[in-house]
Formats: C-alpha cells, structure tokens, sequence
C-alpha cells in the first residue's frame, strides 16, 4: 500500500515527492527523479529552477560538492541574481553555492561555457601530482574503489620493495659467507631476490597503469 501511494505522489506531484524523499535523506532518489524530471520539455523556467535547487541541495548532501556546484551554475545562468538565506539553509550548502557563484562569475568574465551537470563524466584535466601518484584522480572525482585500489597497491608495492631489497641483502650475503645449509640459504636468496624483482615491476606499472587509465578517461 504504501509503494502504491508512492507512485501515486510520483505521477501526480514529483517536486512534492522529490521533497518528501529529501526530507527523509533518501537523496539518491531525489538525483534520479530530478534527472529523470529534467528531461521534460515542458517545464516552466521556475519548475526547472526548483528542480535543480533540490538536486544541487542533494548533491551536497551525498558529499559530491563539484556536481551541486554545477547544478547552482544550471541555475544562475537561468537566475543570475538567485540567492540563498542563510537562515534555512544549512552553511555547507551556503559555501557550496558561494563558490558555485564566484565560478559562475568568473565563466561569465572568460566567455567560457557553463558546463552541462548531467554530463557527469566531464572533469578537471589531470595535474602532474594527481598522475603521478595513482589513484588520487579517481578518489577525488568519485572513483574511489579503483582510485584506493590504485594508490593502496602503489604503497604496497613500494613497502615490499624496500623491505625486499634489504632481505634480499642480507640473504644474500648470509649465503655467501654460509659454511652450512648452503642449499636453503640459496633458496632464501632467490625467494627475495624474485620478490624484489616482482614489486619493483609493480611500483613501476601501477603508475604506468594509472597513467593509461587517466588518458583513456580523456
């Protein structure tokens, strides 16, 4: 019963649900209703501003600051002198929109083009810090199984490798001055020596991998 009066709200009033599902912290079904809204054609100007505002409020909510940032653009460029009272809204969505107009302000001063916030895959070019250290670009844009896996492996690789070479040291020079279990300690040698070869391959891949996926993501 309850599902059926949800549907019934959808139809006929879905700023009223997209509120009611805001109110209740449901913000992921406030961004999939919004988006899915802001395909009607039909929308009044107002409608469209109302829709926008609660998808930018969503956003900051599901910490995606860049995407409410691009939402509040969406509506100064429709309502360039919009503004927020302090009073309701929360400061961490008052900052986020402050910065949404500084940058509104200065697109508007470069003639650059306002960015559309439903191309979701649009993003900042990557810095030189940002590639060379892996998996700091997708942690910040959102990616963060592949950006943590990235720069986890990259600290391991990079933790076995000078563990490996100093055991590969050590077992090495136990081998040479060995006058018994020569064979074992030789073992032990070439264990750490193939391990010190594997991880410094993988210190050395890992940005390199890091690297193609940021220039394929282009």
């Amino acid at each position: 019963m309850m599902y059926f009066l949800i549907l019934i709200s959808l139809i006929a009033q879905p700023r009223r649900a997209m509120q009611e599902f805001y109110d209740s912290g449901n913000y992921l079904a406030v961004v999939e209703m919004a988006n899915q809204s802001l395909k009607d054609s039909t929308l009044t100007k107002e409608d469209s501003i109302g829709i926008h505002t609660i998808l930018a409020f969503s956003y900051v909510a599901l910490d995606k600051p860049r995407l409410a940032r691009l939402e509040f653009s969406e509506i100064l460029a429709m309502k360039p002198n919009m503004t927020l009272d302090p009073v309701f809204v929360p400061p961490k969505i008052m900052k986020t929109f402050e910065q949404a107009k500084r940058e509104f302000k200065e697109r508007q001063t470069t003639g650059e083009v306002i960015i559309a916030p439903m191309d979701i895959g649009i993003r900042e070019k990557p810095t030189l810090f940002t590639t060379l250290v892996p998996g700091l670009y997708d942690i910040k844009y959102d990616n963060k199984l592949r950006g943590y896996s990235l720069l986890g492996g990259e600290v391991l690789s990079i933790s076995g490798t000078i563990i490996s070479i100093y055991t590969c040291s050590k077992a090495h020079q136990d081998y040479l001055n060995a006058t018994s279990g020569i064979e074992e300690k030789y073992k032990q040698y070439t264990f750490w020596y193939r391990s010190k070869c594997a991880f410094i391959i993988s210190t050395i891949a890992i940005p390199v991998i890091n690297y193609l996926l940021l220039a394929l993501s282009k």
